[in-house]
């Protein structure tokens, strides 16, 4: 059996430069690595990390003639997808450096601290500009594990993780994190808080807890990643034939009805009654 090639992907969405949301991100990122060296055997797992924040990232756009979308989100005649579209944005750092590497990542570990009870403005926009990526089949059907970081315990870490998950749900992502995700505490008692933080200590460093929840996150995060793909790889050409590149419309004409019941399935469920359900 030939081995398959993982790459995890993380990115850190702080405002702030190698700081706790970071150092979040790349611990999940060295357990990944771990369960990599564990099965290399059968998969070569890589990882990459990159620290968003200072770039420049453009907002989106909400281009009311849709380039982003295949055929300007319409539907289309034929079963193929059209190629001619893409986010107009081109110049800033997301487009350069950092979708090029999105469409080669086999799953992601997204990192970002809670701000005003809610994530980054740094993080939405990047998931907005991602939504290109749909259809360009760089995310359906891959991993996700969510990383936060809060000065205080019971800051919002927990609402924002589930927004994280449901940010990827739409994405076509698969959140894989064990329970919503790994959540952490860089201020009092394990770091300084807000007042005394001079910028020079990472205070997720001695939270215990959140240690355990990253390398939950990142070993599953690798774990999905290699299974996929060793299913892939057994599929072959059916995986092509067979699964769906992705599901948000828009789509074009498909011969194997995706997205409808068979004839005798369709039939049967809109003739049953509360009296007649199996079982």
């Amino acid at each position: 059996m030939q081995k398959v090639k993982i790459k995890i992907l993380g990115l850190s969405m702080a405002h702030r430069k190698g700081r706790n949301t970071a150092w979040m991100v790349e611990y999940a990122l060295k357990a990944a690595e771990k369960f990599g060296r564990q099965v290399g055997d059968v998969a070569e797992v890589e990882t990459e990390f990159m620290d968003l924040a200072t770039q420049k990232v453009e907002m989106c756009w909400e281009c009311p003639d849709r380039p982003c979308r295949p055929n300007k989100g319409l539907p289309w005649k034929g079963t193929g997808v059209a190629k001619d579209y893409g986010c107009p944005i081109t110049d800033d750092y997301l487009a350069r450096n950092v979708m090029p590497k999105v469409a080669e990542a086999s799953g992601f570990i997204f990192g970002c601290p809670v701000y005003t009870g809610t994530c980054t403005s740094l993080f939405i926009t990047v998931m907005e500009r991602f939504q290109t990526g749909i259809w360009k089949g760089y995310f359906t059907n891959k991993p996700a594990g969510s990383v936060t970081a809060a000065t205080m315990p019971l800051a919002g870490q927990e609402s924002l993780l589930q927004e994280m998950n449901n940010v990827a749900h739409f994405l076509e992502l698969i959140p894989v994190s064990v329970g919503l995700g790994a959540s952490s505490i860089s201020g009092y008692p394990y770091g300084p808080l807000a007042a005394d933080d001079d910028g020079t200590v990472i205070g997720v460093k001695n939270d215990k807890n959140a240690r355990v929840q990253a390398v939950s996150v990142g070993r599953r995060v690798a774990e999905i990643a290699v299974l996929l793909n060793l299913a892939r790889q057994q599929l072959g050409k059916r995986y092509i034939e067979e699964f769906a590149p992705y599901y948000t419309p828009p789509h074009g004409e498909n011969p194997r009805d995706w997205f409808k019941l068979d004839k005798e399935d369709e039939e049967y469920m809109m003739n049953l009654t509360p009296k007649t359900f199996r079982g």
